[in-house]
């Protein structure tokens, strides 16, 4: 059966109370290993959500935190109780579904194996899941456990342990770290796919070529350079050589010629505070005059610009006009061809520009 290349981090701890219970955490995920005095199967992985550190009513301190109702599918708990009708001292296993909790608690907990997984009722129960949760089995990860890294004695000690394996403040948000469904527990079991750097530079680069590409078939100005200089980019075209001549070049935000203006006008100001100030005024109004002839050039210029490029109105062209094949379709003379031919490009145009 095929393993999953995904690394599970795996912390072991021992609380040493009476009884002395073995504590696991997966990815931040709590399980503890049953001591049998009330399940009768010992050694069985189940979740819990920390330990009770002050008294309240008739619970003590120490008391293990755990799920007040299961999210087993039905199918799952029917199957459950039909294996195990006296789970322990509870009634008809109806405490079994509960320890386990949810799908993903049960799964892990059947890979970890142990207690009433090393029973035929067990194994039954496991090869039950295997039908119901294929996908799982198949990037089924090795938990191996090492051995105990501390012990720890009072409840505080232990939640602060959980906590920080988990990296929460508070062991409220321990239930968050369990996967809700078998398909979020596959997605955590899939390997990471590993992205080099040179993928994603080649990734930045073809975008910002085909952002560019679209640019100019729209007749629009490309956006001024980044603040990257665009070096993706250019490494991109560096290896597609081929596509140099197809990619549409920065537009400046200003002309020469308007830098030109720009700079007449600072001088222009600095006249108008020296002893020549008509001298200022007259360069003032005279660089102006030229912005203004400059803004309506390049607004006379655009308005000329076709708004669709050949390509694309070659394709609208051919569209619009009835082919050879319609049923409908008539061959007129060649000049009169011509003539409706040009009336319906410039019926086109005029309608893009409206």
């Amino acid at each position: 059966m095929p393993r999953s290349a995904k690394t599970l981090q795996i912390a072991h701890i021992v609380h040493t109370g009476i009884p002395a219970y073995e504590m696991i955490t997966i990815n931040g995920m709590p399980f503890y290993q049953s001591s049998g005095n009330s399940s009768t199967y010992a050694n069985t992985w189940f979740p819990f959500f920390g330990l009770l550190e002050k008294k309240i009513g008739p619970y003590p301190i120490g008391l293990f935190l755990k799920a007040f109702s299961t999210e087993l599918p039905q199918n799952v708990v029917q199957r459950i109780r039909e294996l195990f009708p006296s789970y322990g001292s509870a009634d008809a296993g109806a405490q079994l579904p509960l320890r386990f909790w949810r799908v993903p608690c049960l799964l892990i907990s059947s890979t970890l194996g142990g207690g009433l997984w090393d029973t035929d009722n067990g194994r039954e129960l496991k090869a039950f899941l295997q039908q119901q949760y294929p996908a799982y089995y198949q990037a089924e990860p090795r938990l191996a456990i090492k051995p105990a890294t501390a012990r720890l004695s009072e409840p505080k000690a232990v939640n602060t342990w959980l906590c920080r394996q988990a990296n929460i403040k508070n062991i409220k948000a321990l239930a968050g770290k369990y996967p809700k469904t078998a398909n979020d527990l596959i997605s955590l079991l899939k390997p990471a796919r590993k992205v080099n750097f040179a993928e994603l530079d080649t990734q930045n680069g073809k975008r910002l070529f085909n952002l560019r590409n679209k640019l100019r078939e729209e007749q629009k100005r490309p956006a001024p350079v980044r603040n990257d200089q665009e070096k993706p980019l250019k490494r991109f075209l560096k290896k597609n050589p081929e596509l140099k001549n197809q990619i549409a070049t920065p537009a400046n935000r200003f002309s020469t010629f308007t830098y030109t203006i720009l700079a007449l006008c600072l001088v222009g100001m600095g006249l108008c505070m020296s002893p020549w100030p008509m001298m200022g005024l007259y360069v003032m109004g005279f660089s102006g005059a030229a912005l203004l002839c400059e803004k309506l050039h390049q607004s006379r210029q655009e308005a000329q610009t076709p708004l669709v490029s050949p390509s694309s109105t070659t394709t609208l062209i051919e569209k619009t006009l009835p082919t050879s094949n319609s049923p409908k379709a008539t061959v007129p003379h060649s000049s009169a061809k011509a003539t409706t031919n040009q009336e319906t490009i410039k019926s086109i145009l005029r309608k893009r520009r409206l």
